[in-house]
């Protein structure tokens, strides 16, 4: 489903099938990530949002010590990501 919302909203907003006749547009909302996404570490938080979510929740199990330590690695992160 997700790739799904990417491709429209990578497409202005044009779904379907030009072919078949059948072409619609619709808004796509902010892409968010809840816990469910099991987002447990910087990796698999990096590649949520990479894929294009706007933002990603971290799983539920964490501790505070952990979670600032996947934030702290997060930003590093993706602050060498966006400088490549």
């Amino acid at each position: 489903m997700l790739q799904v919302m990417l491709d429209i909203k990578n497409n202005n907003g044009h779904y379907g099938d030009a072919s078949a006749g059948f072409v619609g547009r619709c808004s796509v909302p902010e892409l968010r990530g809840d816990f469910s996404l099991n987002a447990a570490n910087a990796l698999s938080a990096a590649s949520l949002l990479q894929v294009g979510l706007a933002r990603v929740t971290p799983t539920h199990d964490l501790n505070g010590e952990q979670l600032l330590s996947m934030a702290d690695t997060l930003v590093s992160f993706l602050s060498s990501f966006n400088s490549d």
